[in-house]
């Protein structure tokens, strides 16, 4: 019951979840390699001592969700990823 395909997208919550850890990972890669060539120095990005940023887990569910009905249509879904991307970055620069 608990893998078993959620009506609205073609994903379980196996798929969901591989998705939540393999994105957060690879966030967290991108942003500690971003993060430490403008210090210089390595900066550990992580959440509680783990190589995960969840944020990025969180956006590419969400997105997984949002974007389903456009994964045909190949320029919206890649401008509504940009857009995404934009605006959650213009968000965490102002309120951190």
């Amino acid at each position: 019951m608990l893998f078993q395909t959620i009506p609205l997208i073609d994903y379980n919550l196996y798929n969901l979840s591989a998705f939540f850890l393999i994105f957060s990972f690879l966030g967290w890669i991108v942003d500690v390699i971003g993060q430490s060539a403008h210090d210089e120095y390595y900066s550990d990005r992580g959440f509680l001592s783990l190589p995960v940023c969840p944020i990025y887990g969180f956006g590419a569910v969400f997105l997984i969700f949002l974007l389903q009905p456009f994964l045909n249509d190949i320029p919206v879904l890649f401008f509504s990823v940009i857009n995404y991307l934009y605006f959650m970055g213009a968000f965490c620069r102002t309120y951190s």
